[in-house]
């Protein structure tokens, strides 16, 4: 930016060869930009007289505010020396439990496991959408912790078929169950058909890093007569 003032009277001789006059506006302003006028400034202070001097140090304040938005745009237009890269973040795939020798053995007596099937009819849209939920508890009846890491259902439905279903944990989570300790959680199935069944296995992880399973028993689905085109046989 360039400081424009009209004097009502003329400058110095050495301040009016740092300055141009406009014939037509009758205003002196700095025949230098601002980005060129390091010595302009000492050339105005040094040529100022009288009251000449008052509008003389308004344009040396300008001169100088310009400079140093200059200087400003200058050090902002520096490169930025780039951040040196990071560490790639540590990518974790999440498995099933597959021992040597195809999926880990199944061992009894060290879970107990209970679902309770119920029907959903504000959730359900019959003929073909039948939704049930189901509520889980698992209980540690062995002297070891364990932890749930994965599990596996197998889904019958005799209208829609087969599904066989694996995922990590139960419903968002992995829990620890330290001998005698509970967990409990609740889930629901989606069905073609008013009736169908389900069973599958949890997969536990112990201390010393071995898994095992453990088997789901079997519980069935079944919507009240009325609900379906049929009944279960």
């Amino acid at each position: 930016m360039t400081a424009f003032l009209a004097y009502r009277e003329a400058p110095s001789s050495s301040a009016r060869r740092a300055l141009t006059f406009g014939r037509d506006t009758g205003v002196f302003r700095p025949a230098a930009k601002a980005a060129d006028s390091a010595g302009l400034v000492d050339i105005l202070r040094s040529g100022a007289s009288n009251g000449f001097s008052v509008v003389l140090e308004l344009a040396v304040s300008d001169l100088e505010r310009d400079r140093r938005i200059v200087h400003d745009t200058r050090r902002q237009e520096r490169p930025v020396a780039a951040e040196p890269p990071r560490p790639p973040i540590p990518f974790v795939m999440i498995q099933p439990a597959y021992g040597p020798r195809g999926r880990p053995p199944v061992v009894s007596g060290r879970l107990r496991i209970g679902v309770e099937p119920a029907y959903s009819p504000t959730r359900s849209r019959p003929p073909h959408h039948y939704v049930f939920a189901y509520h889980v508890r698992i209980e540690n009846v062995w002297d070891e912790p364990v932890q749930l890491f994965w599990r596996h259902w197998l889904i019958h439905d005799p209208v829609g078929g087969e599904q066989e279903v694996e995922g990590e944990g139960v419903v968002g989570a992995s829990p620890v169950l330290a001998p005698g300790d509970v967990h409990e959680y609740r889930s629901f199935c989606v069905l073609e058909g008013p009736f169908g069944h389900m069973e599958g296995f949890y997969h536990f992880r112990r201390r010393d890093g071995s898994i095992f399973r453990a088997e789901i028993p079997r519980f069935v689905f079944r919507a009240p007569s009325g609900e379906g085109s049929g009944a279960l046989a």
